[in-house]
Parts: structure tokens; C-alpha cells; sequence
């Protein structure tokens, strides 16, 4: 039995990075995916509430992705899909970070230039 389970962690092992790579080659090669996802990100209240989104959920699929590693839930591919559901809740959980920390330096770095700039005469 043991040896189903391995074989089941490493097809959506493979899967999963079968997926990504797949995404990275639409990016990459279609420069009209490239672009409509640059048009969509460049609002910062779409960043906004994207990173407001991904926040509780990144820490939702780590937690997911941890109990299903220490096996607390049984079946087949757990280890797998553990470890995809930690790396896409680290990836939410950064993204979420990142944006918030661009967007307040963003506010503050506006803040100050109203301040520091001089009026003419």
C-alpha cells in the first residue's frame, strides 16, 4: 500500500508542476495574455483587493496543506497535495504581503513629495 501512495504523490506532483509550467508558457509565448494580465494588475484597487483575498486564504491553504502532511486527514496523495496546497498558500500569502507593503510605501512616498516640494515665488 504504501507504495500506491508514492506513486499517487508523485502524479500530482507531476501534475501540478505540469500545470505551472503550462501557465509560464502562455505568459511567456502570448504576448496578448502578457499584456491583458499587466492592464488588469496595473489598478491598485484590483491589487488591492486581490492582496485583501489572498491574505486569509494563503494562511487557510498552509494550514490545509499541513494537516494533510501530518495526516490528519487519510487517502491517497496526501503528502502531494499537501505540499501544493503549502506552496500555493506561500505564494498567496507573499503576494498579499508584497502588495501591501508596495502600496503603503507608495502612500508614503506621495506623502512626503506634497510636503518636500518647494512652491515658486
Amino acid at each position: 500500500m504504501p507504495e500506491r501512495d508514492l506513486l499517487t504523490d508523485i502524479v500530482i506532483l507531476t501534475l501540478f508542476f505540469l500545470l505551472l509550467y503550462t501557465i509560464t508558457y502562455v505568459a511567456t509565448h502570448y504576448p496578448e495574455v502578457s499584456s491583458f494580465i499587466s492592464e488588469l494588475l496595473s489598478s491598485k484597487a484590483v491589487r488591492a483587493v486581490l492582496a485583501l483575498i489572498a491574505l486569509p486564504m494563503g494562511i487557510i491553504f498552509i494550514t490545509l496543506g499541513i494537516r494533510l502532511m501530518l495526516g490528519f486527514m487519510v487517502g491517497k496523495g496526501r503528502l502531494a497535495l499537501g505540499f501544493i496546497l503549502i506552496a500555493i498558500g506561500v505564494a498567496m500569502f507573499l503576494y498579499a504581503i508584497s502588495t501591501v507593503i508596495g502600496l503603503v510605501s507608495e502612500v508614503i512616498s506621495r506623502f512626503i513629495k506634497s510636503f518636500t516640494q518647494v512652491q515658486p515665488p
